[in-house]
């Protein structure tokens, strides 16, 4: 399994989309908590500010305005740093105790900035002036406590979400990966059904399962249906063959033992020697007779040779699509395969006037997963469709390269080609152009080549070769 295939599956999106809204959710969530513990920690620090400055307003009333001065002195001086502001100020704006340099004297809470108390930084006081008689208590304490709490709060939460959102992409990626993997599963076996393996299915858990486990068992119930209707009509074809082939056999020898009871072609009734043939020797006013019935005889045989031919063919396809020739599978050159079709076509479409090209890239790996003889027997008709329609003299070229997604074998030739709103058609079991309605053939060739083609998971694609036609089979490379 790819990685690239992997991010693109649905489990991996739904997975990711997930982790995005529970990191919001998070951000929000964690905004909310932020903003409540902030205001409880506001109200914690008015809260103490007004219980110390309760307890020495009880230490005015007790022992006056010396007493006051020295729990002043004592709260200052035990106060760590200058996070904590202590200040007695009298009538005249005086400082009596406390450990303020500078101060502001007002009434009731505000806030302030350091350097209202001649101190430095970006720190906030919350601030509680209070009269004590005719003195002023002014007691400060900084948000600094409440900045690094809130920075811890925030911290945690910034820890919680990156934590939530990797497990989340992991759980989403392994739910991916297992998603994935069935459907690869499902890939393969519509790939190898696709391919003429007609028995093969999806892999399903036990009863019940998931939804996709369902699913896998309806399509393997389609995939049943359809390999009983194939089947049944791969059988239909095959029983008409077989069932028409004797007749068409026996038809053949009795229209062979008819010709043969007529003699030799061009033998002289006058001659002694016709009197070997007994009373079936031909007499001088029938010789005209007999040559049409020997023609016509021998046409008949030749008919019953193409019906025979055509019943054969279709019986190769039949059995191609079947499937059944993947057991016979191994992995062999293309190039060897070229070799064997010029050494068997060669001098044949040399007899015709022509001449044959090969063009092999031995530069790089021809090896494919197949059958060699179908492939062998592909090329055979590509060749003698080229021979059979291309112009005189013909010229055939055939050509072995790699290309980045697999091995190219092309076969070209210099005749008409096939018009472009007719190459698809042309695939089609008995399907043939008007002009080659004249020709010998059954239109099963190119059917042939398809059906081939397919088996091996190749693309079969007909193209111009200006003039002429290029059919190119692009196998798959070997690791696949």
């Amino acid at each position: 399994m790819r990685l690239s295939d992997l991010f693109q599956s649905t489990g991996v999106k739904l997975a990711v989309a997930c982790t995005a809204f529970f990191c919001l959710a998070s951000l929000v969530t964690a905004g909310a908590a932020y903003y409540l513990i902030a205001d409880d920690l506001d109200t914690w620090l008015d809260r103490s500010i007004t219980e110390t400055s309760s307890y020495l307003l009880d230490e005015f009333r007790e022992g006056g305005e010396k007493s006051l001065a020295e729990s002043v002195d004592q709260h200052a001086g035990a106060s760590e740093g200058d996070d904590s502001i202590y200040v007695l100020v009298d009538g005249q704006g005086k400082k009596i105790a406390g450990n303020a340099k500078k101060f502001i004297v007002k009434q009731g809470w505000y806030d302030a900035r350091p350097q209202e108390f001649g101190l430095t930084g970006g720190r906030s006081f919350r601030v509680l002036g209070q009269a004590m008689g005719a003195d002023t208590l002014i007691i400060a304490r900084s948000d600094t406590a409440l900045d690094e709490i809130g920075a811890i709060i925030e911290k945690a939460f910034a820890v919680g979400a990156i934590i939530m959102g990797i497990s989340a992409l992991l759980t989403g990626l392994l739910i991916g990966f297992r998603a994935q993997k069935r459907v690869e599963s499902f890939s393969k076996t519509l790939d190898a059904v696709s391919l003429g393996d007609m028995y093969r299915r999806i892999e399903v858990g036990p009863a019940g399962g998931d939804d996709i486990d369902h699913i896998a068992r309806k399509l393997n119930k389609t995939l049943d249906n359809l390999s009983s209707a194939m089947l049944s009509m791969q059988h239909v074809t095959v029983d008409i063959a077989h069932d028409l082939k004797s007749p068409i056999a026996r038809l053949r020898n009795r229209l062979t033992d008819c010709l043969a009871s007529l003699g030799p072609a061009g033998l002289d009734p006058l001659n002694p020697a016709a009197a070997s043939l007994g009373p079936s020797s031909p007499g001088p006013s029938n010789t005209g007779a007999e040559n049409d019935a020997r023609k016509n005889l021998q046409e008949a045989i030749g008919e019953a040779d193409n019906i025979t031919h055509t019943f054969d063919a279709m019986l190769r396809i039949a059995q191609i699509e079947s499937g059944e020739r993947r057991k016979n599978f191994t992995v062999f050159a293309v190039a060897d395969v070229v070799a064997r079709a010029v050494d068997l076509y060669g001098v044949v479409v040399e007899d015709c006037g022509g001449r044959l090209n090969v063009a092999i890239d031995r530069s790089a790996a021809s090896d494919i997963f197949g059958d060699a003889q179908l492939v062998l027997q592909m090329l055979s008709n590509l060749i003698e469709n080229s021979v059979r329609h291309g112009q005189m003299p013909t010229t055939v070229s055939i050509a072995v390269r790699p290309l980045p997604d697999g091995i190219l074998l092309a076969v070209a030739d210099n005749g008409p080609g096939i018009p472009e709103g007719e190459r698809e058609n042309v695939k089609e079991r008995f399907y043939r152009l008007d002009k080659c309605r004249t020709t010998k053939g059954s239109g099963l060739g190119l059917a042939l080549v398809a059906a081939v083609a397919k088996l091996h998971g190749a693309d079969f694609a007909l193209g111009g070769n200006a003039p002429g036609l290029v059919a190119t089979i692009t196998f798959p490379p070997l690791e696949r």
